[in-house]
Formats: C-alpha cells, sequence, structure tokens
C-alpha cells in the first residue's frame, strides 16, 4: 500500500468498517500525519 494514498483508504475504510466515529477519526488523522512524514 502506497503511504501517499493511506489517507484516502483511511476515510473509506472508516466508511466501510462499523467502527466509532472517534476511532475513525483519529485512524484517519493518524495515516495523514504519517504520509506526510513518509510522503
Amino acid at each position: 500500500m502506497s503511504f501517499r494514498r493511506l489517507p484516502a483508504a483511511a476515510q473509506r475504510a472508516a466508511r466501510l468498517l462499523p467502527v466509532p466515529m472517534a476511532a475513525s477519526e483519529a485512524q484517519i488523522r493518524q495515516a495523514a500525519w504519517v504520509a506526510r512524514c513518509v510522503g
């Protein structure tokens, strides 16, 4: 998986997976932060 597309993938997963909104948002933020550092 490409780190540059990780935020988009995290958003898609957050919408598909039945997880709490807070947890999804936290995962998206972390994925975006990692993508910024790596990319």
